[in-house]
């Protein structure tokens, strides 16, 4: 997989991403568990909330026991997934403008000539 150079323009526009995808994803989890029933808001909650909340059950074992009770944990959960998402996207990001500047023919700069 060629990716291109690293941009910091890719780089907020992959953190924007992130950040959007998961403002809808909690006004969604939000929205299950006060519309749907028990039985099935909480299972949909869970599952919104699944790549985060593992990484950060694992990191309350290991730092501090009893982590997961504070509200550091539902405060880290949102953010340890826009950071996943955002990587994501910036992997999509970076392999997008890699393929364009495959398709493009480059432009001979000044003085040089093919």
């Amino acid at each position: 997989m060629k990716l291109a150079r690293f941009s910091t323009r890719r780089l907020w526009a992959a953190l924007a991403i992130g950040l959007l995808v998961e403002a809808l994803l909690l006004a969604a989890l939000i929205a299950a568990i006060n519309v749907l029933p028990d039985t099935i808001g909480e299972p949909l909650g869970d599952l919104l909330q699944a790549p985060g909340s593992y990484l950060v059950a694992w990191l309350g074992k290991v730092q501090h026991p009893g982590f997961e009770e504070q509200v550091g944990y539902v405060l880290l959960v949102p953010v340890v997934q826009w950071m996943f998402i955002s990587i994501v996207a910036y992997l999509w990001l970076s392999k997008r403008a890699a393929a364009r500047a495959l398709l493009t023919p480059r432009t001979s700069r000044a003085g040089y000539s093919k």
